[in-house]
């Protein structure tokens, strides 16, 4: 509808419509890679969480499960405590320590049994586990590609050679950015004979879970923090949670910026076309046709500014994730669906002032003009 001639107007406008489209732009970009934060760490927390479900996680009291995980630090007396209790099926207890020189974490577990890293699920992009108490290692997908190590290779660690069997295939958690190894050569690479980081607890009955947090939790008051998963998930989504709202507050100030620039231009638009509309209304044109023309210029800048700013904000998190070291952030489809319809609306929604000052010219005064 009068769509040549609103490109006209708009390409016989240039600089004013690209910065209006700029400024709807940086707006789409900031949401598009804030948003990605948030997004990446709910869709790995969710993901981390899922491979503990059903068991009682056991941290140094003060540390949750999340990325300062390595820092916790609990005494092998509370392993023996937990395995003593008739409602415990099996203790896993894992040992995560930062791989010197590097972002990354080597985890110790128990690699006879597979549920202590909950590695039942995961599959190999090369080779295969690693043996317990041999000097060898599983490697994530993405330290893989990060730190250039291939299937066999043999990677030092404190003056320890691991042997690398085994590459796993991207599983967006934690398993994508540690080495494994088993708990025993782990300890000793890290000089932690009686340590461990975190403990997974599997309950015979997962209706005992809280009973048995409670029981930990009363004996070891001062030591460590004993919750469910369920526990866990909530406190992890509290915390996505107020990511999402800086996200939206970023959101809505870069938006109003935007606004201003849409509504600002379209007024000038309807100022320095008010001949025009007045003559279009002058032979006929109905109302709701040149309302339709002026909202159509504003989803226009919505349409390019919106695709504009996914594709630079898609640039700005996969820069993140380089400068993280570490794939945190994630656009995820319906990022991208959310960020661009909000864009649209608002261009839309910003023009519908100058429209309505559009159609309210005066025909006579118009031409008189």
């Amino acid at each position: 509808m009068y769509l040549d001639i609103t490109l006209r107007d708009l390409w016989r406008h240039k600089v004013r419509t690209a910065l209006t489209i700029l400024g709807i732009t940086i707006a789409i970009t900031a949401i598009v890679a804030l948003g990605s934060i948030s997004e990446g760490f709910n869709s790995r927390i969710v993901n981390a969480l899922n491979l503990v479900t059903g068991q009682v996680i056991v941290f140094e009291k003060g540390y949750s499960f999340g990325p300062t995980m390595s820092e916790s630090v609990i005494d092998q007396e509370v392993v023996d405590y937990i395995e003593d209790l008739e409602e415990v099926k099996q203790v896993n207890p894992i040992l995560s320590k930062p791989i010197p020189g590097t972002m990354y974490d080597m985890i110790g577990a128990n690699l006879e049994i597979k549920e202590a890293v909950k590695m039942t699920n995961i599959k190999y992009e090369e080779g295969g586990d690693a043996e317990s108490g041999a000097y060898e290692t599983i490697v994530g997908n993405y330290l893989r590609e990060q730190g250039g190590i291939r299937y066999g290779d043999v990677i030092t660690i404190n003056d320890y050679d691991l042997e690398v069997v085994g590459v796993l295939e991207e599983a967006r958690t934690f398993f994508d950015v540690t080495a494994i190894t088993s708990l025993e050569v782990a300890r000793e690479i890290y000089d932690a004979e009686d340590e461990v980081t975190f403990i997974l607890v599997t309950p015979h009955d997962p209706g005992d879970s809280s009973m048995i947090a409670e029981k930990i939790n009363d004996m070891f008051s001062e030591d460590v923090d004993a919750t469910s998963s369920e526990e866990q998930a909530a406190r992890a989504q509290s915390n996505v949670d107020q990511i999402r709202v800086l996200t939206l507050g970023i959101g809505i100030v870069a938006s109003i910026v935007a606004s201003i620039g849409v509504i600002n231009t379209m007024v000038m638009a309807v100022f320095e076309r008010k001949k025009e509309f007045g003559i279009m209304k002058a032979l006929g044109a109905e109302r709701r046709l040149i309302m339709a023309q002026v909202i159509q210029e504003g989803a226009i800048f919505g349409v390019i500014g919106g695709i504009l700013g996914i594709a630079l904000g898609t640039a700005a998190t996969n820069a993140m994730n380089a400068g993280f070291g570490m794939p945190l952030a994630e656009v995820t489809p319906t990022l991208v669906i959310t960020s661009f319809a909000y864009g649209l609306i608002l261009s839309i929604l910003a023009s519908f002032y100058p429209a309505r000052q559009a159609v309210a010219v005066d025909p006579v005064e118009a031409i008189r003009q």
